[in-house]
Parts: structure tokens; C-alpha cells; sequence
């Protein structure tokens, strides 16, 4: 059986000089154009170079984004804490608050990345990826916790001798401000007592 070698239809006259259904010159192969039977697929092999390479981007990537959200908690804090208070940053960033968001966003730059000394009761202790936490209750009519305060490793052993319910005070820097159901977090955070 012959086939055109333009369109792969079957060559029915093997005399025929030029193909019948799409008038091509007839060059004869022993199979259909576009029609092939039982040959095993070639599959594109992966490159293991591209493979190694992908992976460690993918680490260096979830590395620097991580230590970016979450800054090193390594060293002593070399600033005193400022007078900011908890009920200051619930007024603007709260979700009692009143500010759009434009409104918080310009007002944002006067407390990030500032250190405060807050008193409050242990809601939770835990860890987060690894990092321990503690989840502060600020104001009583609060379901949950108010505040997240993230902590070095060194401190696992003095945070799990706390009790849901202990009155603690921490310093700790401002990492992001509150919502209707995400929490003050603070970064850094040191036990005072």
C-alpha cells in the first residue's frame, strides 16, 4: 500500500504520477503523512542541570522572601522602646478603625520598624515554622489574641514555662499592623520579666 507523501492519502492506481486528492507530485512512501501506527512516542527528557538549578532558585527565592517577612531575630535590641502603645496602633489599624486604606498606608511609616514595650496576657504560646510565639490578649473583649510576637529560638525554654492567662511584658519591633481578624504582629521579641 503507497500513500501521498503530501497529504497521506491512499494511493489507490499505482500507476498515478500525481495525487488525486491534492494533485501533488507523487513521491511514495510506505506510510500516511500525519498517520503513524504504533511508534513509540518520544518523550522530551529533563535536563538534570535545569532540574538542579530550579531547585536551588526556588530555595534562594523562598530564602530571601522569608528572612524579608521575617527579619533575624539574632543580636541584642540596641534601641529603647518607644512610647507607642498597643491602643494606639488598634486606633488606626484596627478594625474599629475609621482610616481608609490610603490613609493607613501613609500612616504605616510612623510605626514600622519601631520597637515597643507592651504589657499584656498570654492567649497562646506555639510555633510558627519553626519560630516560637506568643499570642498577646490586649483588650478583654477580644475573642482570640491581639497581638503575635514572634521570638528567637533561644526563648523556647522560658515561653513554654508560661500559662495561658500569665500577665507578661515584651519588647518587640513593629512588623505589621492589625485588621478586622489578623493581629498586631511583632518581630524580635524579648521577655522582660
Amino acid at each position: 500500500m503507497t500513500y501521498c507523501s503530501s497529504c497521506g492519502e491512499k494511493i489507490v492506481d499505482p500507476n498515478a504520477v500525481y495525487c488525486g486528492s491534492c494533485g501533488a507530485s507523487l513521491k511514495v512512501s510506505e506510510k500516511p503523512k500525519g498517520k503513524v501506527e504504533n511508534e513509540p512516542s518520544k518523550q522530551k527528557s529533563i535536563n538534570p542541570l535545569q532540574s538542579i538549578v530550579s531547585i536551588i532558585l526556588f530555595i534562594g527565592i523562598f530564602y530571601f522572601a522569608w528572612n524579608w517577612i521575617f527579619p533575624s531575630h539574632e543580636g541584642p535590641i540596641n534601641v529603647s522602646p518607644s512610647a507607642i502603645t498597643f491602643h494606639t496602633l488598634d486606633k488606626y489599624f484596627g478594625s474599629g478603625s475609621n482610616l481608609t486604606d490610603l490613609q493607613k498606608d501613609l500612616k504605616w511609616n510612623d510605626y514600622e520598624d519601631r520597637y515597643v514595650r507592651w504589657t499584656g496576657t498570654v492567649e497562646t504560646v506555639g510555633t510558627s515554622f519553626g519560630d516560637p510565639y506568643i499570642g498577646l490578649k490586649m483588650k478583654e473583649t477580644t475573642w482570640s489574641y491581639d497581638v503575635h510576637i514572634s521570638f528567637r529560638d533561644g526563648y523556647i525554654n522560658r515561653l513554654t514555662a508560661l500559662n495561658k492567662g500569665d500577665k507578661v511584658t515584651v519588647i518587640g519591633k513593629i512588623l505589621r499592623g492589625g485588621g478586622f481578624l489578623i493581629s498586631i504582629h511583632l518581630v524580635d521579641g524579648r521577655l522582660t520579666n
